[in-house]
């Protein structure tokens, strides 16, 4: 038998039916969701945060539990709370779309702070198309925002920033021979941060971990 890990106030604020939210109880949860998915919430605006927070229920999956299937219908997008868990997903593959490129598989383990599910309901397809399973102790403790609040508050700008990053890609040499499938594929792999006008991007003599193949305006 697993017990949730977030303390009891924490659950009870956020069990709070959607219809029953009011305005101190989404100014509550917006900063406990802050505290615990960072990493996500740091990514959005305010204002995407509050649309959010009016719509997504809350659940925690023990180990051993299923969060969805491949074959399922796209029904949520998932925020990992607390814990861990571990998605199959399609591997990217440059010539996606093309026979022959089905098949491939990778391994992801999400954990808190991390969101997931963005590409089927980006693109529109109507299945996952990907599993989520809670493996190990403690469980995963998730925000499950529904498919209609997410199409409302997000899928805009998220399709927006994927057609403009796949644009540029296509035009740089590296990925001009990739589909354009692929490489929509892609961009879901790339971590996104949100920074302000004096935040340092990168710092002299800091071990070097990621490569941007992007043109970028910014300033040594």
């Amino acid at each position: 038998m697993y017990n949730d890990p977030l303390d009891e106030e924490s659950r009870r604020l956020l069990c709070v039916p959607p219809a029953q939210r009011d305005a101190a109880m989404l100014e509550a949860t917006i900063q406990l969701t802050n505290k615990h998915a960072p990493d996500f919430f740091s990514t959005i605006t305010a204002a995407q945060h509050m649309a959010l927070a009016k719509a997504w229920r809350y659940q925690f999956f023990p180990p051993g539990a299923d969060i969805c299937m491949p074959e399922e219908e796209c029904a949520s997008f998932y925020i990992v709370l607390e814990g861990a868990c571990v998605c199959t997903e399609r591997q990217v593959h440059h010539l996606e779309g093309r026979a022959g490129s089905e098949g491939f598989r990778r391994i992801v383990n999400c954990r808190r702070g991390k969101a997931f599910g963005h590409y089927p309901l980006v693109i529109g397809e109507s299945k996952y198309d990907y599993s989520a399973r809670v493996e190990d102790a403690p469980g995963c403790c998730l925000l499950l925002v529904p498919k209609a609040a997410y199409m409302q508050v997000m899928r805009k700008e998220i399709e927006r920033q994927m057609k403009d990053t796949v644009g540029v890609l296509h035009q740089n040499k590296t990925f001009a021979p990739w589909s354009l499938h692929a490489l929509n594929r892609l961009y879901f792999w790339f971590t996104r941060r949100r920074y302000g006008s004096s935040d340092d991007i990168v710092r002299q003599g800091v071990r070097m971990r990621a490569r941007c193949p992007l043109p970028c305006r910014c300033h040594a």
